[in-house]
């Protein structure tokens, strides 16, 4: 099928636009004699019906997997269209220079969130996707450079620049994005806004050394994301265990690297959640809960120790009758 006939077949779909007796008609007659209906139309039909095709056409702009069609479509008046073309993984490359530069905001967004930059493929390519990002990266409309914040095949170059971008809510999707290197939390960690500090020093790509240099932060929320950051170390853990804040010392007590010695040392927190915390944290050993079971600070607290305590005592006793038994 033809690109013209594919684009124009949606016209003879539309209700009250097919009709009786064109099946011998060529294509192009089919449509010419349908079109003249519309001579007849008032304007409330005719708004229904120029809805209707542009529905159609945002359907085909979304889903078509045919670049010449795409490339058709990348030209239409409707900005929406032009968005799904943008948006659309078929679009071929020079389609997406174009819709680069298109004067609405919405469709280079679309852009912005269909780049995939990948660092082994075709040079030139490559070469040209990466100038794209650089370029939606200055965009002067804060929404295309939001959307291209949150894309995570982005060269590293792309997300240093956002990272120091003038509008704080750009900033903070790119320290949400999952992707984002170190070398742009880096500068999200001296970040200005108490938001973004916590989202980057949260973030599983964040430098060790931007970690235990915010140790030292006010704020009890900076703290708190560092203590809950899955890649914080056991000597930034062990600072932050006898935190002031009692929701930083509870995050440390949960925390999957909070070593033995950390937990005891925490045995002796005054806060029942904390001290839940180190019951059910996977490495407290037998010692460290005979004590908790034993204490009398928190019923709760002592019942979640005993009961933890049970399987282990039961392992231990099942474990020394048998080496008893083969030793008969």
């Amino acid at each position: 099928m033809s690109i013209y006939r594919s684009l124009l077949l949606p016209i003879l779909l539309l209700p009250g636009i097919s009709g009786a007796g064109s099946q011998s008609l060529s294509f192009e007659e089919q449509v010419r004699q349908q079109l003249r209906k519309l001579d007849t139309w008032g304007l409330r039909r005719l708004l229904e019906t120029q809805q209707q095709i542009d529905k159609v056409q945002k359907e085909r702009a979304r889903l078509s997997t045919n670049p010449r069609e795409l490339i058709e479509l990348a030209g239409d008046e409707d900005s929406e269209v032009r968005f799904f073309v943008a948006v659309n993984h078929y679009t071929p490359i020079e389609v997406l220079q174009a819709l680069a530069v298109d004067p609405e905001a919405q469709v280079r967004s679309g852009v912005a969130m269909a780049l995939v930059y990948q660092p082994l493929g075709a040079q030139n390519e490559q070469r040209v996707l990466a100038g794209l990002a650089a370029a939606l990266a200055a965009d002067p409309q804060a929404l295309v450079r939001m959307k291209l914040a949150e894309n995570v095949d982005l060269p590293p170059e792309v997300f240093d620049n956002l990272a120091v971008d003038p509008d704080h809510l750009v900033r903070l999707r790119v320290s949400q994005n999952p992707n984002v290197p170190q070398s742009a939390l880096s500068t999200l960690a001296q970040d200005s806004v108490e938001a973004i500090l916590v989202t980057a020093l949260g973030h599983r790509n964040m430098p060790v050394e931007w970690l235990e240099n915010s140790i030292a932060q006010p704020s009890p929320q900076v703290r708190l994301a560092i203590a809950k950051n899955i890649s914080a170390p056991v000597g930034v853990l062990d600072l932050l265990s006898a935190d002031q804040a009692v929701e930083v010392r509870r995050a440390v007590g949960r925390h999957a690297n909070t070593t033995l010695s950390i937990l005891e040392k925490m045995r002796s927190d005054s806060d029942p959640e904390v001290l839940l915390a180190l019951v059910a944290h996977p490495r407290a050993d037998r010692k460290l809960l005979m004590r908790l079971a034993r204490d009398d600070r928190d019923e709760g607290v002592r019942l979640a120790a005993q009961q933890r305590l049970v399987p282990l005592l039961r392992k231990e006793i099942r474990e020394d009758v048998l080496e008893r038994w083969r030793t008969q």
